[in-house]
């Protein structure tokens, strides 16, 4: 019985890595609202163990694609959960990096239903960090 447990835990394994990135791409050419932004306040709530809930107030600085009536100068709130890093051991997503104030990201959104807040469409590659140009 011992031997036939550690042969499907070893089976299962590989299903539990990183998801590809071809997933990524498709997650991000399906996303409702591509936007650069420019993070203004971020309010970050610790719950349950290495679990995170953030919640992001952003000022749009272009719009590459909008599913309402989103314009360059608007306001948003974004809202979803992530994790600082996995349990030692265990394989699985990336996390949804924690947005910093001040710093400029591409954005794959997607707005709730019936809500007022938009949530990441591709999962940790939902925003792409914007250099900022360096002064000499």
């Amino acid at each position: 019985m011992k031997k036939l447990i550690l042969a499907s835990m070893l089976v299962a394994l590989p299903l539990l890595g990183a998801l590809p990135p071809s997933l990524y791409r498709k997650a991000q050419s399906r996303s409702s609202d591509v936007l650069t932004i420019e993070v203004k306040k971020v309010l970050t709530y610790r719950y349950r163990h290495n679990r995170l809930y953030v919640k992001a107030r952003a000022k749009v600085l272009s719009v590459q694609r909008s599913s309402r009536w989103m314009r360059r100068g608007s306001w948003i709130t974004i809202r979803y959960r992530t994790f600082r890093r996995l349990p030692r051991g265990t394989f699985g997503a990336a996390p949804i990096p924690v947005l910093q104030k001040g710093h400029k990201y591409r954005a794959y959104l997607k707005r709730q239903r019936h809500s007022w807040y938009y949530t990441p469409a591709a999962g940790a590659r939902s925003f792409k960090t914007l250099h900022k140009k360096v002064r000499f």
